[in-house]
């Protein structure tokens, strides 16, 4: 899990994180095997770009970019 609890996988199966909790480690962003969580630059927090409401294999059928909701980044933050 994220030392900080910054992040984790919603009930939607997306990777959500706590902007107030998030210290901009990089290690959630360096884990996304989707490279989907980037630095938004007003905020200097992380941002997951993906709100998909579907399971891995389905999402990506329709969308290349989208969370799988593997966990990694949880993990590994």
């Amino acid at each position: 899990a994220c030392k900080f609890d910054a992040i984790h996988v919603g009930e939607n199966g997306a990777a959500v994180v706590d902007k107030e909790k998030c210290t901009n480690c990089g290690a959630c962003r360096e884990a996304c095997p989707r490279k989907l969580i980037v630095e938004v630059p007003y905020s200097k927090k992380v941002f997951v770009n993906c709100s998909n409401k579907d399971k891995g294999p389905a999402v990506t059928k329709v969308c290349a970019n989208s969370c799988i909701g593997c966990g990694l980044c949880q993990r590994t933050c």
